[in-house]
């Protein structure tokens, strides 16, 4: 009788003892999943902010302004190797466009 209720201790003790790993065992996954996660949005955000540090200009004009001399030089290159006329201005504000 004594027998059968340590057994029936021993038996709960281990069952309390194999939830609690199982419990630590899934708070430690979850821990790695937030981590990774973590991981993931604070590269972006360094993503984000060495974009925004790139250069970004205060109004659509500012930049079509600043793109312009690059984007001139850039096409009258590749066109003289195509045989395109030079690039205008006109052209430029066209194919920028509103958006």
């Amino acid at each position: 009788m004594e027998l059968d209720k340590e057994r029936e201790r021993e038996t709960q003790r281990r069952k309390t003892i194999a939830d609690a790993v199982g419990i630590l065992a899934q708070s430690l996954a979850d821990k790695e999943l937030v981590m990774r996660k973590l991981a993931l949005f604070r590269a972006l955000e360094k993503r984000a902010q060495e974009r925004v540090a790139a250069g970004v200009a205060a109004t659509d004009e500012q930049a079509k302004d600043e793109l312009w001399p690059h984007y001139e030089v850039m096409i009258n290159r590749i066109g003289g190797e195509r045989g395109w006329p030079p690039a205008t201005r006109v052209q430029f504000e066209r194919e920028a466009g509103p958006d």
